[in-house]
């Protein structure tokens, strides 16, 4: 497996919810500092890492923190109750396998009452969080001395690699776009670049982009780029609402300043690379919206993998669209230079 894709295994198996990403932050710091001598990690576990000097400075961002479950109340029987950090659909919660993160990391399932013991028309009713529990094991005394409410849950489940160059897991919204990152730092370590850029796995953009909005007002930079994952063709969706599995997708909305948009095009065009145009008439509900606005306005620019079963434990994405996705970014980071006001402004 190539190495950005080994650490996307890595990342993606590390707890991170929204506002705890500390154990991730770590370890992608440890990544991005494989191509650069200035990483750091800021107050709320955003990591950075820049490179190259000059104008424009770009700034790169995929978010890294994670959907999850907190612990709300232990019952008398020693069953923990839940509440959603972030999107988490209660649907695909029941028989799932999860980390307890208490005074120390232990497994739990997530269980439900089955169908034998349910009352007449329960069946047919959509299950609801409340009815949910973790059961990791103990008697009621032995889970109130490990787990404490607050404590956060995280879904368990390894990275899988399916046929066809398809890959399954957990957080790969959006740590398969961190990892993106990754990979794009290598290429552009054997390219020229005549601009500055700094790269971040921003925190809590599940909760509303909270971390991009702090690089934004920060950084000071002249243009931003948001990588994030879209819908892929999957059973139940509307063809309209996807975008190609095999291709990046480009969003083309009134947040995505329009002569980058073009910028973009240009680029993939001038080097092979295949992508689809996704639109949005408003926002793109990424950290590209809270860039956009930082400092009196900055262009941004959205670039997103496609993802089938997104907020499950289980997203699942195309290979050799991870590294179009890559192969793009490198070279439009490396498309920028100095007259880049000459062809940005209006």
């Amino acid at each position: 497996m190539d190495a950005s894709l080994e650490f996307l295994r890595e990342i993606a198996a590390l707890p991170g919810p929204s506002g705890m990403e500390q154990p991730v932050a770590q370890r992608v710091a440890q990544g991005f500092g494989e191509f650069s001598d200035d990483v750091w990690i800021d107050s709320h576990a955003s990591v950075y890492a820049r490179i190259g000097s000059g104008k424009p400075r770009v700034v790169i961002c995929a978010h890294l923190d994670e959907i999850a479950l907190m612990v709300s109340a232990i019952d008398k029987r020693g069953f923990l109750r839940l509440q959603n950090i972030g999107g988490v659909d209660p649907r695909i919660l029941p028989g799932m396998e999860v980390m307890v993160h208490g005074k120390t990391a232990m497994p739990g399932v997530i269980g439900a009452t089955p169908p034998h013991l349910q009352t007449a028309g329960e069946q047919n009713k959509a299950i609801k969080r409340e009815d949910l529990c973790v059961d990791i094991g103990y008697p009621a005394a032995k889970v109130n001395e490990l787990v404490s409410v607050g404590d956060i849950v995280t879904f368990r489940a390894p990275l899988l690699e399916l046929d066809g160059g398809r890959i399954a897991g957990k957080t790969m919204d959006d740590r398969a776009c961190v990892a993106i990152e990754h990979a794009a730092m290598k290429l552009l370590s054997r390219m020229k670049l005549d601009c500055e850029v700094i790269f971040v796995a921003t925190c809590q953009e599940e909760i509303g982009s909270k971390g991009a909005l702090m690089v934004g007002q920060s950084l000071g930079a002249d243009i931003a780029i948001a990588l994030d994952v879209c819908h892929a063709p999957q059973p139940g969706a509307d063809d309209l609402d996807v975008s190609p599995f095999e291709k990046p997708a480009l969003l083309r909305a009134p947040v995505v300043h329009a002569k980058l948009f073009e910028r973009a095009k240009k680029v993939a065009d001038a080097n092979g690379i295949p992508y689809s145009v996704e639109i949005s008439a408003g926002t793109s509900s990424t950290d590209a919206d809270e860039l956009q606005f930082a400092r009196g306005g900055m262009p941004a620019m959205l670039i997103s993998l496609p993802l089938r079963y997104m907020h499950t434990s289980v997203e699942t994405f195309d290979q050799a669209c991870f590294f179009h996705c890559a192969r793009w970014l490198a070279h439009l980071i490396a498309d920028f230079d100095a007259g880049w006001e000459a062809w940005l402004c209006y």
